[in-house]
């Protein structure tokens, strides 16, 4: 019979260079905000509002959704890389009375040449459209 082994386990083991752990943040989405500027979406678009939508029915269904990758400022504003829609799908099942205290997030770490191209790569989920 084999054992599991845990994530856990395998990156504190000195001799699997293999797993390390990074750190995953829990964030109220209530604290996070939007730079103007900082995503491209159309957000009248109705494919942005149905991905909106399926975002806050998972919140809200507790199923998985992946963390937002996040920057803060000088003045301690945490603000979406990638996860704009998330964001505010977390808020939507919010404001539908849902309990969602805090989202996953990873802290980004690069400079803000890096952080913008992050931000346009990010459209794997839904593609980005051109603003009319």
């Amino acid at each position: 019979m084999s054992t599991k082994t845990s994530l856990k386990a395998m990156a504190a083991d000195p001799n699997d260079p293999q797993v390390k752990k990074t750190d995953l943040w829990k964030v109220d989405p209530r604290r996070l905000v939007e730079v103007d500027g900082h995503n491209l979406r159309d957000y009248s678009d109705p494919d942005v509002i149905a991905q909106i939508e399926a975002f806050a029915t998972s919140y809200a269904e507790g199923r998985y959704v992946p963390p937002l990758i996040v920057w803060t400022d000088s003045e301690g504003n945490i603000s979406p890389v990638e996860g704009h829609l998330r964001r505010r799908g977390a808020l939507l099942s919010i404001e539908r009375g849902n309990d969602l205290p805090y989202v996953d997030c990873v802290a980004f770490k690069g400079s803000d040449a890096e952080r913008i191209e992050v931000m346009l790569r990010s459209a794997d989920g839904l593609q980005l459209k051109p603003l009319h």
